[in-house]
């Protein structure tokens, strides 16, 4: 049986410059909105009307046991619109591992303490005790997930995030993304004022579950938009859950047609409908 884990910490709440900060309806944080069984729940975290950019981040709570391998990762999203008609709104939806706030570059005072060519994996710094495991840090537009610390040496995975691996000098300047790593991201566009069970569902490709290495750290980000035409509306989010495979679970989703399985082999996203809404995923890569 696939495993469910649901939000179960509220990170922060944040704003778009000019909007109002997001409300909680019916419960008194964003995960207690948002962690029910179901998806049509009645309460929910509301973003200012017709705002673009708020962003709402939660935990997750803890898989047991950590899946066995990167298939069956689905991601399940239920949001509305604040009433018919109107602005269309929707969610920009986002898997990420290590999410501490909105700084996207935290300086320190390390630096690198050696030339780095394109492919080594150990960093040396002038100062290890400003990093912690699953950091995401940046030297000169490279991006790197930082997975051990010893001492000084950071063992870190190269160009992440989008970014390229590259050759850095010494001395050069190391900042980090609090923002944490984007594991995936999608788009929910279009959503109706009409709560109900149905929603919106991505499922990872096996490439995007492969960048997880800590399943104890992972938060789900969302940021609302909308198309500002016509009368305002705000978005507003009820519900969310990752399915995760079990470590007994076979490594081929039987769901998969052919076809399917073929491109999760690939790397190549698969979506897939729900009730009635579909999702495409995202080409903000941030």
């Amino acid at each position: 049986m696939p495993q469910i884990i649901r939000p179960d910490a509220s990170t922060t709440r944040t704003q778009a410059t000019g909007s109002p900060l997001p409300a909680v309806v019916g419960q008194t944080t964003m995960s207690g909105c948002m962690d029910e069984p179901h998806p049509a729940g009645a309460d929910y975290t509301e973003c200012g009307l017709g705002s673009v950019g708020d962003v709402l981040v939660v935990g997750l709570g803890n898989p047991s046991p950590t899946p066995g391998h990167d298939f069956n990762h689905i991601i399940r999203v239920n949001g509305s619109k604040s009433a018919s008609g109107g602005s269309a709104v929707g969610l920009v939806c986002e898997l990420r591992q290590g999410y501490d706030s909105e700084t996207e570059n935290q300086a320190n005072s390390a630096t690198l303490d050696e030339a780095l060519d394109d492919s080594e994996t150990v960093v040396t710094v002038t100062d290890g005790t400003q990093f912690a495991a699953n950091d995401v840090i940046r030297i000169n537009g490279e991006k790197m997930l930082v997975t051990l610390i010893a001492a000084n040496d950071l063992t870190v995975t190269r160009g992440v995030g989008g970014s390229a691996a590259r050759e850095h000098a010494t001395g050069s300047t190391i900042t980090v993304d609090d923002r944490g790593l984007l594991i995936a991201s999608f788009v929910c566009s279009n959503l109706s004022d009409v709560v109900n069970d149905s929603f919106y569902r991505y499922r990872l490709t096996t490439t995007e579950a492969a960048l997880i290495t800590d399943y104890t750290d992972l938060q789900l980000r969302f940021l609302s938009t909308n198309a500002r035409s016509g009368a305002p509306r705000s978005c507003r989010l009820h519900w969310a859950e990752l399915q995760l495979p079990t470590t007994g679970e076979v490594g081929v989703d039987s769901n998969l047609t052919a076809l399917e399985f073929q491109r999760s082999l690939r790397g190549e996203s698969i979506t897939q409908p729900s009730i009635d809404r579909t999702v495409t995923p995202s080409s903000s890569r941030i």
